[in-house]
C-alpha cells in the first residue's frame, strides 16, 4: 500500500520537480528555486495527497489511491489527467530526457529555427521578469499568465 514516503511518490515528486526546475529559474534567476518551489505528499485514507506549487504561484493538487496507484492530477477543481502513478512519472522523466537531448543539440546563436534568434533566453527572461513586477505592482496580480513570442519578420 503507497503512503507518502513509497519509492513511488518519492520518485514521482522528484521527476516534477526537476521537470519545472527550468521555467522557474529562467523567470526568477534571482530566487532559489529549491526554497521557493514547495511540493510534497501527504498520506491520507485512502489516497496519498500532493501538493505542488507551479512557478506562477498556481497550487496543483495530485491523488494517487494508495491501492491501486491510480494517479489523478486536478487544477482549478477539474480532473486535468487520469493514470497510473508510475506512467505519470515516465512521462515527466521522459520529458525531461527529450529537454536535455534538446540543450545539447541547441546553438543559442542560432536558435530553433536555425536562424539568429532576437533575443536570447536571458533576455526573454528580462522581458518576462518585467511584465511580472508590472502586473505585481500596476496591476496588483490581476493580468493572466502570459509567454512572450518575438519573431523576426521573414525579410529581415
Amino acid at each position: 500500500m503507497l503512503n507518502a514516503d513509497s519509492p513511488e511518490i518519492k520518485d514521482f515528486l522528484s521527476a516534477w520537480h526537476e521537470l519545472h526546475r527550468d521555467d522557474f529559474e529562467l523567470r526568477y534567476p534571482n530566487l532559489d528555486y529549491d526554497a521557493n518551489s514547495p511540493i510534497s505528499a501527504h498520506t491520507r485514507e485512502k489516497y496519498v495527497e500532493i501538493d505542488m506549487l507551479d512557478h506562477d504561484g498556481r497550487s496543483q493538487k495530485c491523488l494517487v489511491d494508495r491501492l491501486t496507484h491510480e494517479f489523478v492530477e486536478i487544477e482549478a477543481d477539474e480532473v486535468k489527467r487520469r493514470c497510473k502513478i508510475e506512467v505519470a512519472t515516465a512521462s515527466y522523466r521522459s520529458e525531461l530526457e527529450r529537454r536535455e537531448k534538446d540543450e545539447k543539440e541547441f546553438d543559442p546563436e542560432l536558435g530553433l529555427s536555425g536562424r539568429r534568434c532576437p533575443l536570447t533566453p536571458r533576455e526573454y527572461a528580462a522581458v518576462q521578469q518585467a511584465y511580472d513586477v508590472f502586473n505585481h505592482e500596476l496591476f496588483e496580480g490581476k493580468l493572466p499568465a502570459v509567454q512572450f513570442v518575438l519573431h523576426q519578420p521573414s525579410w529581415s
